[in-house]
């Protein structure tokens, strides 16, 4: 069995949170790029909170489903910014 050396990745804090909607392919690939060259082979890409998952689902709720038009600026961009890449079937 391959040995693995998994990398979680708090993404909603610290990317989903920072990029302006629509978020990019480049502005998407940047956590992962911060592994390149190390020994990380599988990472997980963090996007949930206590209040539900920043992707469809039919097992949870989706965060933003009820508190649309957000208040803030910081789960607008969440929203819009995971929603850029669902969109493009990312």
């Amino acid at each position: 069995m391959k040995k693995r050396t998994i990398y979680f990745n708090d993404a909603r804090h610290y990317y989903l949170f920072v990029f302006e909607p629509p978020m990019d392919l480049q502005d998407a690939w940047v956590p992962i790029d911060e592994c390149a060259g190390t020994s990380v082979n599988t990472f997980v890409y963090g996007v949930s909170r206590a209040d539900g998952l920043f992707y469809p689902t039919k097992t949870s709720m989706r965060f933003g489903e009820d508190i649309q038009p957000f208040e803030q600026n910081a789960y607008y961009r969440v929203w819009h910014n995971m929603q850029s890449l669902i969109d493009r079937g990312l």
